[in-house]
């Protein structure tokens, strides 16, 4: 039942998922060369590189000095994309720092932006100035659709908090130049929106919430929503889990739920620092 599982290393190989682990090593110097598949990294939280065929890179939610990780910003050389999904602090992270050392253009909403990310006084739609450098930034709202480096960004609601803005919190439909759409959630509960969602953007990945007290039900009910009009959905990953999940929110449990949905979406439940190959 659970041979949907896989981990560091993955059993017989299954379509839509090609050569699925090209590295496991906590200490990955960059992300994976361009070839003909998606390339997934979990760097944990919710801190994820997807790095597109033509070598682009989108970063979400990076937050790499989060007590699980082991990662510095040695581990990041290069971005042309950081996703922030909301403005507590766990979802922007070190994106100022990652912006500032690779010239990643931020997307986020206008009060992430105008409110946290920039000093008091700066121009709302100049770059944001950090360390010395200027970072270029998208401002955003639910029903965005922007196109950053070549990568196509949709932003749609998230059902989670953001008290710190006041600002809406989103999660994104990621395009990148091959046509290969990730949907990444941030933090956020299942919704009915999201069978509308598959049917119209029909992502072909899907990274889920999945939080140390998130009902792995709610998980499981965001893929079938996803992949109930959408044939195209092959992987879906959680993001946000802790390292030790706490009993019945594991890997097996999450499985376990996906396929009493009858989901026929790979589940893959990261290794920190294990880039993982995905296709159509």
């Amino acid at each position: 039942m659970f041979a949907r599982l896989f981990f560091g290393i993955p059993p017989a190989p299954v379509a839509g998922l090609a050569a699925l682990v090209l590295a496991a090593s906590l200490t990955i110097p960059g992300p994976a060369r361009a070839g003909s598949d998606t390339k997934v990294e979990w760097l944990t939280w919710g801190f994820y590189r997807i790095t597109a065929p033509d070598g682009k890179v989108i970063l979400t939610n990076p937050w790499y000095t989060n007590p699980h990780s082991s990662f510095t910003l040695d581990d990041i050389p290069a971005a042309d994309v950081i996703l922030i999904t909301s403005g507590h602090p766990d979802e922007i992270g070190n994106a100022l720092d990652i912006g500032a050392k690779t010239g990643a253009t931020i997307v986020a909403s206008h009060e992430v932006v105008g409110q946290t990310l920039k000093q008091q006084g700066e121009p709302l739609f100049a770059p944001i100035a950090h360390n010395g450098a200027q970072i270029p930034a998208k401002l955003v709202q639910p029903g965005s659709l922007v196109t950053v480096n070549d990568v196509t960004i949709r932003a749609v609601p998230a059902a989670h908090g953001d008290g710190a803005t006041g600002g809406p919190a989103m999660s994104y439909f990621i395009t990148t130049s091959d046509g290969f759409t990730t949907f990444y959630s941030g933090g956020t509960d299942v919704t009915q929106d999201m069978k509308l969602w598959g049917e119209l953007f029909r992502p072909d990945a899907a990274i889920l919430y999945m939080s140390g007290d998130q009902d792995p039900r709610a998980f499981a009910y965001m893929a079938a929503f996803l992949s109930e009009s959408n044939p195209d959905l092959k992987t879906v990953m959680p993001e946000h889990q802790p390292l030790e999940p706490s009993a019945g929110r594991g890997s097996a449990d999450l499985g376990r739920e996906l396929d009493a949905l009858g989901v026929t979406a790979e589940l893959i439940y990261p290794e920190p620092g294990t880039v993982y190959s995905l296709s159509k």
